[in-house]
């Protein structure tokens, strides 16, 4: 089975918060570390990118097996708020099972991948109605404005019914469902050319919706309705590592994680991949 990564870059630098990272050291050092891990488990690994983006990521061409360029007209530039529309295109594209992978997943046990073989979709987990709920109704309410002709299965009643899947990880062997769910996002994209961020509802809250909707099976790697203390326990104890939201900045539980889980790690294994990417700069 194959792995998939994807880093598009969406907005300038100067707006780009390294996907939730203190810095983009930080972003290649948690991404190197992912790819270091996955390498155990997966059959081969793919990295979707864009060519501005390939300037500091090919310091890790060792760790990637294949490199596919995002096409310009992949992502209407008038939806770069919406950050994760490069990984929404990659996911409309594939056609074979896979598992794709956030650049702060960190697969330590095959867990995963045996999920991804036997399971129609997995995904990160399965997020509490109540969390992050007033940002999914402020981006549905924009998603309605504009009109949702193509997104089928699209819930109105979302003020009630909140419930999305996170994608930390995705896939399994369903990948003809994700490709149609990921595609609808897509045409909508394509067609209504929103300028908001709709990232979240879009790419976690829409899944959801669509899967309930026509009764589809998802297997959340972690248990659902976990605060922060118990999300990370049970990541620890599975295996299955994602610094998700806040834990990427700063202390948590006494302890700087992308220190821990990835520096410290890819200095000792790949020395002369952390020297580059110190060498890079981009500590700003």
């Amino acid at each position: 089975m194959k792995g998939i990564y994807t880093q598009l870059e969406v907005k300038s630098p100067k707006k780009n918060a390294f996907y939730g990272f203190m810095s983009k050291t930080h972003f290649l050092l948690s991404t190197t570390y992912s790819l270091m891990n996955s390498r155990n488990w997966f059959d081969k690994l793919v990295l979707y990118t864009d060519k501005n983006s390939w300037e500091h990521m090919s310091v890790l061409e060792e760790l990637i097996d294949e490199v596919i360029f995002i096409p310009n007209d992949a992502v209407p530039r008038e939806c770069y708020a919406t950050w994760s529309a490069g990984k929404i295109w990659v996911l409309s594209q594939q056609n074979e099972p896979y598992v794709h992978l956030d650049n702060d997943a960190y697969v330590l046990t095959p867990k995963i991948i045996i999920e991804a073989k036997s399971k129609p979709i997995i995904c990160h987990i399965k997020e509490p109605s109540l969390l992050h709920k007033d940002g999914y109704v402020r981006q549905f309410k924009i998603i309605e404005k504009y009109g949702t002709e193509e997104l089928p299965g699209f819930e109105h009643d979302f003020n009630h019914h909140i419930t999305s899947y996170a994608t930390g990880v995705v896939g399994g062997q369903s990948w003809d469902i994700l490709q149609e769910i990921f595609g609808n996002v897509m045409n909508f994209l394509h067609n209504k050319k929103p300028v908001e961020d709709l990232a979240t509802a879009l790419e976690q809250g829409y899944f959801a919706m669509f899967c309930r909707g026509n009764n589809i099976d998802v297997e959340p790697m972690l248990l659902e309705n976990m605060n922060y203390d118990k999300c990370w326990r049970e990541m620890r104890r599975t295996g299955y590592i994602h610094l998700v939201g806040g834990l990427k900045k700063g202390l948590f539980l006494g302890e700087d994680l992308v220190k821990k889980y990835a520096e410290e790690k890819v200095l000792m294994a790949y020395p002369h991949i952390y020297k580059k990417i110190i060498n890079l700069g981009l500590e700003d």
